[in-house]
């Protein structure tokens, strides 16, 4: 294992006992299982935006979105906001 700065999902991988030393004996479980927990920060970052208001209809506002902190992690932007 290395370490890295990058964002991404835990993984997981399979230690299996298939050939124990003389006179042991392999219970019903012989198969373990580690997780490699990430430890790097990812985050969505939204640009601010301002106009004005106008005297009538709708304003259009874009935010940009954009995800810090690097890697491959899943992100996903839940709920798009509205005004009243």
């Amino acid at each position: 294992m290395v370490a890295d700065d990058q964002a991404e999902p835990d993984e997981t991988f399979d230690v299996e006992i298939d050939q124990p030393s003389a006179g042991a004996v392999i219970g019903a479980n012989d198969v373990g299982v580690g997780t490699i927990q990430n430890d790097d920060q990812q985050g969505l970052v939204i640009n601010n935006v301002s106009r004005d208001e106008g005297d009538s209809g709708n304003i259009t506002f874009t935010f940009q979105v954009s995800i810090s902190g690097g890697g491959n992690a899943p992100a996903r932007l839940v709920r798009p906001l509205r005004g009243p």
